[in-house]
Protein backbone atom coordinates (compact mmCIF):
# COMPACT_ATOMS: atom_id res chain seq x y z
CA UNK A 1 0.00 0.00 0.00
CA UNK A 2 1.23 3.63 -0.85
CA UNK A 3 -0.67 5.28 1.78
CA UNK A 4 2.04 5.37 4.56
CA UNK A 5 0.73 2.94 7.54
CA UNK A 6 2.26 0.06 6.68
CA UNK A 7 3.96 -0.51 10.00
CA UNK A 8 0.53 0.06 11.80
CA UNK A 9 -1.14 -1.87 8.95
CA UNK A 10 1.14 -4.67 10.53
CA UNK A 11 0.31 -3.89 13.78
CA UNK A 12 -3.36 -4.22 14.02
CA UNK A 13 -3.79 -7.15 11.85
CA UNK A 14 -1.37 -8.83 14.29
CA UNK A 15 -3.47 -7.90 16.87
CA UNK A 16 -7.22 -8.70 14.87
CA UNK A 17 -5.65 -12.32 14.30
CA UNK A 18 -4.54 -12.86 18.19
CA UNK A 19 -8.04 -11.96 18.94
CA UNK A 20 -9.59 -13.79 16.89
CA UNK A 21 -11.41 -10.62 15.11
CA UNK A 22 -14.63 -11.80 13.33
CA UNK A 23 -13.44 -9.98 10.76
CA UNK A 24 -9.77 -11.65 10.59
CA UNK A 25 -10.79 -11.88 7.19
CA UNK A 26 -11.00 -8.15 6.01
CA UNK A 27 -7.48 -7.83 7.97
CA UNK A 28 -5.79 -10.48 6.04
CA UNK A 29 -6.60 -9.23 2.47
CA UNK A 30 -5.77 -5.69 3.73
CA UNK A 31 -9.09 -4.31 3.46
CA UNK A 32 -10.88 -0.97 4.37
CA UNK A 33 -11.16 -2.38 7.99
CA UNK A 34 -7.21 -3.09 8.19
CA UNK A 35 -6.41 0.65 6.94
CA UNK A 36 -9.08 2.38 9.64
CA UNK A 37 -7.46 0.77 12.59
CA UNK A 38 -3.81 1.48 11.30
CA UNK A 39 -5.10 5.12 11.44
CA UNK A 40 -6.57 5.19 14.32
CA UNK A 41 -3.21 3.82 16.06
CA UNK A 42 -1.66 6.63 14.26
CA UNK A 43 -4.20 9.40 16.24
CA UNK A 44 -4.32 7.69 19.53
CA UNK A 45 -0.53 7.74 19.88
CA UNK A 46 -0.26 11.47 18.28
CA UNK A 47 2.43 9.74 15.67
CA UNK A 48 2.69 11.35 12.14
CA UNK A 49 2.00 8.89 9.07
CA UNK A 50 4.85 8.07 7.24
CA UNK A 51 7.95 5.70 7.98
CA UNK A 52 8.10 3.99 11.13
CA UNK A 53 11.21 2.77 12.85
CA UNK A 54 12.35 2.36 16.56
CA UNK A 55 10.56 5.67 18.03
CA UNK A 56 7.52 5.01 16.42
CA UNK A 57 7.22 1.16 17.47
CA UNK A 58 7.71 2.53 20.94
CA UNK A 59 5.09 5.12 20.88
CA UNK A 60 2.95 2.50 19.17
CA UNK A 61 3.54 -0.01 22.29
CA UNK A 62 2.39 2.68 24.58
CA UNK A 63 -0.91 2.94 23.17
CA UNK A 64 -3.95 1.92 25.86
CA UNK A 65 -5.24 0.10 22.87
CA UNK A 66 -2.16 -2.11 23.32
CA UNK A 67 -1.83 -2.41 26.95
CA UNK A 68 -1.93 -5.56 27.00
CA UNK A 69 -0.20 -6.52 24.47
CA UNK A 70 3.96 -6.57 23.37
CA UNK A 71 5.52 -6.03 20.54
CA UNK A 72 8.39 -8.45 19.05
CA UNK A 73 9.90 -6.53 15.93
CA UNK A 74 11.83 -8.85 13.10
CA UNK A 75 14.31 -6.71 11.82
CA UNK A 76 15.86 -8.50 8.46
CA UNK A 77 18.00 -5.54 8.10
CA UNK A 78 19.98 -6.41 11.43
CA UNK A 79 20.43 -10.37 10.58
CA UNK A 80 16.47 -10.95 11.90
CA UNK A 81 17.63 -9.30 15.73
CA UNK A 82 14.41 -9.40 17.50
CA UNK A 83 13.54 -6.56 19.91
CA UNK A 84 10.90 -6.52 22.47
CA UNK A 85 8.86 -2.87 22.58
CA UNK A 86 6.55 -2.89 25.91
CA UNK A 87 6.08 -4.73 29.18
CA UNK A 88 6.11 -8.61 29.16
CA UNK A 89 3.08 -9.67 28.01
CA UNK A 90 1.76 -13.54 27.11
CA UNK A 91 -0.19 -11.30 23.99
CA UNK A 92 2.47 -10.86 21.75
CA UNK A 93 2.82 -9.05 17.99
CA UNK A 94 5.14 -9.79 15.79
CA UNK A 95 5.99 -7.40 12.56
CA UNK A 96 9.16 -8.17 10.35
CA UNK A 97 10.43 -5.29 8.92
CA UNK A 98 12.62 -6.12 5.56
CA UNK A 99 13.09 -4.05 2.67
CA UNK A 100 11.41 -1.01 4.13
CA UNK A 101 8.14 -2.90 4.25
CA UNK A 102 6.22 -4.72 7.15
CA UNK A 103 4.58 -7.67 7.27
CA UNK A 104 3.44 -10.17 10.28
CA UNK A 105 4.99 -13.27 11.55
CA UNK A 106 2.66 -15.38 13.06
CA UNK A 107 4.54 -18.01 14.70
CA UNK A 108 8.47 -16.77 15.69
CA UNK A 109 9.57 -20.74 15.87
CA UNK A 110 8.02 -21.25 12.68
CA UNK A 111 9.86 -18.52 11.02
CA UNK A 112 13.25 -19.69 12.59
CA UNK A 113 13.02 -23.11 12.02
CA UNK A 114 13.02 -24.27 15.21
CA UNK A 115 10.75 -25.77 17.56
CA UNK A 116 10.87 -22.88 20.61
CA UNK A 117 11.57 -19.41 20.30
CA UNK A 118 12.79 -17.82 23.97
CA UNK A 119 10.74 -14.40 24.52
CA UNK A 120 13.63 -13.63 27.41
CA UNK A 121 16.64 -13.96 26.12
CA UNK A 122 14.82 -13.88 22.03
CA UNK A 123 16.76 -16.68 20.63
CA UNK A 124 14.93 -19.60 18.99
CA UNK A 125 15.42 -23.21 20.08
CA UNK A 126 15.01 -26.77 19.09
CA UNK A 127 15.06 -29.20 22.46
CA UNK A 128 13.08 -28.45 25.34
CA UNK A 129 14.97 -28.46 28.74
CA UNK A 130 18.17 -27.90 26.49
CA UNK A 131 17.26 -24.33 26.77
CA UNK A 132 19.52 -22.23 29.46
CA UNK A 133 18.24 -18.85 29.30
CA UNK A 134 20.74 -16.12 31.43
CA UNK A 135 17.50 -13.71 31.48
CA UNK A 136 15.74 -15.77 33.67
CA UNK A 137 17.69 -16.63 36.87
CA UNK A 138 14.51 -18.13 38.81
CA UNK A 139 14.09 -20.99 36.16
CA UNK A 140 14.96 -24.16 37.96
CA UNK A 141 17.05 -25.93 34.83
CA UNK A 142 16.16 -29.52 36.87
CA UNK A 143 12.74 -29.21 37.09
CA UNK A 144 11.72 -27.23 35.08
CA UNK A 145 9.52 -24.52 37.10
CA UNK A 146 9.57 -20.73 37.66
CA UNK A 147 9.87 -19.59 41.01
CA UNK A 148 11.02 -23.06 42.46
CA UNK A 149 12.21 -22.76 45.89
CA UNK A 150 14.88 -25.36 46.21
CA UNK A 151 16.97 -24.01 43.15
CA UNK A 152 16.74 -20.32 44.02
CA UNK A 153 18.19 -21.42 47.58
CA UNK A 154 20.15 -23.16 46.25
CA UNK A 155 21.86 -21.14 43.83
CA UNK A 156 22.25 -18.27 46.32
CA UNK A 157 24.51 -20.96 48.31
CA UNK A 158 26.27 -21.94 45.45
CA UNK A 159 24.83 -25.48 45.92
CA UNK A 160 24.65 -28.84 43.64
CA UNK A 161 21.73 -30.87 43.03
CA UNK A 162 21.96 -34.00 44.76
CA UNK A 163 18.32 -35.76 44.79
CA UNK A 164 18.17 -37.89 42.14
CA UNK A 165 15.30 -39.70 40.13
CA UNK A 166 15.32 -43.36 39.94
CA UNK A 167 13.10 -42.85 36.55
CA UNK A 168 14.58 -40.14 34.54
CA UNK A 169 17.68 -40.24 36.01
CA UNK A 170 18.12 -36.20 36.71
CA UNK A 171 18.81 -34.80 39.62
CA UNK A 172 17.28 -31.95 41.46
CA UNK A 173 17.78 -29.60 44.41
CA UNK A 174 15.71 -31.38 47.06
CA UNK A 175 11.72 -32.28 47.91
CA UNK A 176 10.19 -29.15 46.41
CA UNK A 177 12.56 -29.13 42.89
CA UNK A 178 11.76 -33.46 42.80
CA UNK A 179 7.63 -32.93 43.46
CA UNK A 180 7.63 -30.36 40.53
CA UNK A 181 9.19 -32.67 37.93
CA UNK A 182 7.19 -35.10 39.04
CA UNK A 183 3.55 -33.35 39.09
CA UNK A 184 4.03 -30.21 36.54
CA UNK A 185 4.46 -30.01 33.01
CA UNK A 186 7.16 -28.53 31.36
CA UNK A 187 4.92 -24.63 30.91
CA UNK A 188 3.92 -24.98 34.75
CA UNK A 189 0.33 -27.06 34.17
CA UNK A 190 -0.38 -29.65 36.38
CA UNK A 191 0.08 -33.03 34.55
CA UNK A 192 -2.02 -35.79 33.76
CA UNK A 193 -3.21 -38.50 31.34
CA UNK A 194 -3.24 -36.01 28.38
CA UNK A 195 0.06 -33.90 29.68
CA UNK A 196 3.26 -35.42 30.78
CA UNK A 197 4.96 -34.28 33.52
CA UNK A 198 8.61 -33.26 33.30
CA UNK A 199 9.74 -36.53 34.39
CA UNK A 200 7.77 -38.82 32.00
CA UNK A 201 8.53 -36.13 29.37
CA UNK A 202 12.42 -36.03 29.30
CA UNK A 203 14.38 -39.27 30.60
CA UNK A 204 17.94 -40.59 30.29
CA UNK A 205 18.85 -44.06 29.11
CA UNK A 206 20.20 -46.21 31.98
CA UNK A 207 22.83 -47.75 30.18
CA UNK A 208 24.03 -45.02 27.36
CA UNK A 209 23.42 -42.01 29.36
CA UNK A 210 21.09 -40.69 25.69
CA UNK A 211 18.65 -37.69 26.37
CA UNK A 212 14.96 -39.26 25.19
CA UNK A 213 12.58 -36.58 24.89
CA UNK A 214 9.05 -37.84 24.46
CA UNK A 215 7.02 -41.13 24.67
CA UNK A 216 8.05 -41.85 20.95
CA UNK A 217 12.02 -41.62 21.48
CA UNK A 218 11.58 -43.48 24.97
CA UNK A 219 9.74 -46.47 23.51
CA UNK A 220 12.06 -46.95 20.30
CA UNK A 221 15.22 -46.14 22.15
CA UNK A 222 17.69 -49.35 21.42
CA UNK A 223 21.65 -48.31 22.55
CA UNK A 224 23.74 -48.63 19.54
CA UNK A 225 21.41 -47.11 17.23
CA UNK A 226 20.57 -44.07 16.08
CA UNK A 227 18.06 -43.00 12.98
CA UNK A 228 19.26 -42.81 9.86
CA UNK A 229 18.87 -39.11 8.09
CA UNK A 230 17.95 -40.80 4.69
CA UNK A 231 15.28 -43.37 5.38
CA UNK A 232 14.17 -41.91 8.79
CA UNK A 233 14.16 -45.20 10.11
CA UNK A 234 15.63 -46.71 13.63
CA UNK A 235 18.76 -48.73 12.46
CA UNK A 236 21.84 -50.38 14.10
CA UNK A 237 24.46 -47.81 14.53
CA UNK A 238 27.51 -48.59 11.87
CA UNK A 239 30.38 -49.67 14.00
CA UNK A 240 34.20 -50.29 12.24
CA UNK A 241 37.24 -50.74 14.00
CA UNK A 242 38.94 -47.27 12.90
CA UNK A 243 39.15 -44.26 15.43
CA UNK A 244 36.47 -41.71 15.23
CA UNK A 245 37.56 -38.55 13.26
CA UNK A 246 37.24 -35.59 15.15
CA UNK A 247 36.79 -32.42 12.83
CA UNK A 248 37.52 -28.59 14.49
CA UNK A 249 36.40 -25.36 12.58
CA UNK A 250 36.31 -22.00 12.48
CA UNK A 251 35.03 -19.20 10.40
CA UNK A 252 36.11 -15.65 10.02
CA UNK A 253 33.59 -13.90 8.46
CA UNK A 254 32.28 -9.72 7.54
CA UNK A 255 29.21 -8.28 8.20
CA UNK A 256 29.70 -5.07 6.89
CA UNK A 257 26.59 -5.80 4.72
CA UNK A 258 24.06 -6.61 7.27
CA UNK A 259 25.26 -10.71 6.51
CA UNK A 260 27.73 -13.03 7.25
CA UNK A 261 30.31 -13.16 4.50
CA UNK A 262 32.83 -15.82 5.01
CA UNK A 263 36.44 -14.62 4.20
CA UNK A 264 37.75 -17.60 6.03
CA UNK A 265 36.98 -21.21 6.38
CA UNK A 266 39.87 -23.39 8.51
CA UNK A 267 39.31 -26.62 9.59
CA UNK A 268 41.66 -29.09 11.99
CA UNK A 269 41.09 -32.94 12.35
CA UNK A 270 42.82 -35.43 14.81
CA UNK A 271 44.42 -37.05 11.89
CA UNK A 272 45.87 -33.74 10.37
CA UNK A 273 49.27 -34.32 12.38
CA UNK A 274 49.34 -37.25 13.25
CA UNK A 275 47.26 -36.87 16.60
CA UNK A 276 44.94 -39.52 18.16
CA UNK A 277 42.38 -38.37 20.96
CA UNK A 278 41.50 -41.00 23.19
CA UNK A 279 38.27 -39.82 25.15
CA UNK A 280 39.25 -41.56 27.73
CA UNK A 281 42.85 -39.80 28.18
CA UNK A 282 41.42 -36.40 27.76
CA UNK A 283 41.36 -33.81 30.76
CA UNK A 284 40.00 -30.46 31.06
CA UNK A 285 43.21 -28.17 32.07
CA UNK A 286 41.50 -24.20 31.76
CA UNK A 287 44.66 -23.14 32.80
CA UNK A 288 46.82 -24.34 29.92
CA UNK A 289 43.87 -23.36 27.59
CA UNK A 290 43.64 -19.99 28.59
CA UNK A 291 47.45 -19.83 28.19
CA UNK A 292 47.32 -20.83 24.57
CA UNK A 293 44.40 -19.20 23.56
CA UNK A 294 46.31 -15.97 24.90
CA UNK A 295 49.24 -16.76 23.14
CA UNK A 296 47.06 -17.23 19.96
CA UNK A 297 45.50 -14.07 20.49
CA UNK A 298 48.67 -11.69 20.71
CA UNK A 299 50.00 -13.40 17.92
CA UNK A 300 46.88 -12.59 15.55
CA UNK A 301 47.64 -8.99 17.10
CA UNK A 302 50.54 -8.59 15.54
CA UNK A 303 50.74 -10.55 12.70
CA UNK A 304 47.51 -8.38 11.71
CA UNK A 305 48.72 -5.17 13.14
CA UNK A 306 47.83 -2.01 11.49
CA UNK A 307 50.97 0.10 10.31
CA UNK A 308 49.35 2.88 9.20
CA UNK A 309 48.59 4.47 12.68
CA UNK A 310 47.08 7.77 13.44
CA UNK A 311 50.65 10.28 14.07
CA UNK A 312 50.44 13.30 16.08
CA UNK A 313 53.34 16.01 15.45
CA UNK A 314 53.04 20.22 16.45
CA UNK A 315 54.16 22.95 15.20
CA UNK A 316 55.16 26.02 16.10
CA UNK A 317 56.75 27.72 12.89
CA UNK A 318 53.93 28.86 10.42
CA UNK A 319 56.45 28.05 7.35
CA UNK A 320 56.70 24.07 8.55
CA UNK A 321 53.67 24.06 9.40
CA UNK A 322 52.44 25.29 5.85
CA UNK A 323 54.91 22.83 4.50
CA UNK A 324 53.80 19.89 6.41
CA UNK A 325 50.37 20.61 5.24
CA UNK A 326 50.65 20.58 1.56
CA UNK A 327 52.77 17.38 1.45
CA UNK A 328 51.22 15.16 -1.11
CA UNK A 329 52.56 11.87 1.04
CA UNK A 330 50.45 13.15 4.09
CA UNK A 331 46.31 12.92 4.71
CA UNK A 332 45.70 15.42 7.39
CA UNK A 333 42.79 14.26 9.97
CA UNK A 334 42.62 16.81 12.21
CA UNK A 335 44.35 20.18 13.02
CA UNK A 336 44.08 22.01 16.46
CA UNK A 337 45.08 25.24 17.71
CA UNK A 338 46.69 24.29 21.34
CA UNK A 339 47.89 28.46 22.24
CA UNK A 340 48.49 31.38 20.37
CA UNK A 341 51.88 29.90 18.60
CA UNK A 342 51.34 26.19 18.75
CA UNK A 343 48.87 23.85 16.48
CA UNK A 344 48.93 20.27 16.72
CA UNK A 345 48.35 17.88 13.68
CA UNK A 346 46.71 14.79 13.19
CA UNK A 347 47.79 12.34 10.22
CA UNK A 348 48.23 9.80 8.28
CA UNK A 349 50.01 8.19 5.11
CA UNK A 350 48.66 8.27 1.94
CA UNK A 351 47.55 4.69 1.13
CA UNK A 352 50.34 4.32 -1.61
CA UNK A 353 53.17 5.82 0.66
CA UNK A 354 52.45 3.19 3.15
CA UNK A 355 56.06 0.90 4.61
CA UNK A 356 55.82 -2.48 3.57
CA UNK A 357 56.49 -4.76 7.01
CA UNK A 358 58.43 -8.07 6.33
CA UNK A 359 56.71 -9.25 9.48
CA UNK A 360 53.20 -8.71 9.15
CA UNK A 361 50.46 -11.07 7.36
CA UNK A 362 47.02 -10.55 7.37
CA UNK A 363 46.45 -14.35 5.90
CA UNK A 364 48.55 -16.03 8.90
CA UNK A 365 46.97 -13.69 10.93
CA UNK A 366 43.27 -15.03 9.48
CA UNK A 367 44.91 -18.63 10.29
CA UNK A 368 46.13 -17.80 13.95
CA UNK A 369 42.88 -16.15 15.29
CA UNK A 370 41.11 -19.57 13.58
CA UNK A 371 43.38 -21.84 16.02
CA UNK A 372 42.88 -19.42 18.86
CA UNK A 373 39.21 -20.30 18.60
CA UNK A 374 39.71 -24.01 17.94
Amino acid sequence: NGDELCCTRAIVTAKARLDQHPNWDGFKRGRRIQAEHAVDLHHETRVPRGPCGYDELRAFSLAPSLYDYQILLCDATRGYVVTLFGPPSQKQLVPLYNDGHYNVITSLPGFFGTSYFCTRCLKPYDNQGHHACDNNPDHCRACLQTGCPDYTEARCRSLLAMQTCDLCRFMFYGTACFTNHVSKTQSGKTADHQQLSVCMSRRKCGNCRKLLVGRKQQQEHRCGHVTCPSCHHYVEAFNDEKPPLHVFFDVEVMQDTGRHVPNLFNTLSNQSYGIGLDPEKIEKNPGLRTLAEMMLNSMWGKFGQLTNKTQVREFDDPKKFSTFCISDTLQIKYVGIQSDDRVEVQYTLQEEDESISPNLNIFVACFTTCWAHL
